[in-house]
């Protein structure tokens, strides 16, 4: 269906609520539905936007913004608690796009102006690019 309405001109808008078996709405992670969408309809690019410039860390060697990250080290990351809170979620669900088949997941700030322009057309490095590995 989704595929049918972009091949007909339409930009599908959905919404990440889900209605339980006694049809009580739930709040549904956007992030996990973005995944699991791009997996389904056999995406090459997903772009998860956040309101900071990507997957950061506090601890280590080198502190500040990941630019370039594999599955492997977002994993590790995420158990030595350098990767947190919010961010958790977004990177586990571009942990699950690129296991399912998709080839690049961009973590982008969308208050950063132009940022969509200077990651696809200008390729700035800006925000976090995760790959398979």
């Amino acid at each position: 269906m989704i595929l049918k309405l972009v091949d007909s001109g339409y930009i599908p808008v959905i919404a990440s609520v889900g209605i339980g078996e006694e049809g009580k709405p739930y709040n549904i992670n956007a992030d996990t539905i973005a995944a699991e969408l791009a997996v389904a309809i056999g995406a090459t690019r997903l772009i998860l936007m956040t309101d900071v410039e990507g997957v950061m860390v506090n601890r280590g060697a080198t502190p500040g913004l990941l630019t370039k990250i594999q599955i492997s080290q977002a994993q590790r990351l995420i158990e030595e608690g350098e990767i947190r809170a919010g961010m958790i979620p977004k990177v586990q669900a571009a942990i699950r796009a690129l296991e399912g088949g998709v080839d690049r997941v961009y973590i982008l700030n969308g208050y950063r102006r132009n940022c969509l322009l200077d990651k696809l057309f200008e390729d700035k490095e800006i925000g976090t690019d995760m790959v398979n590995g």
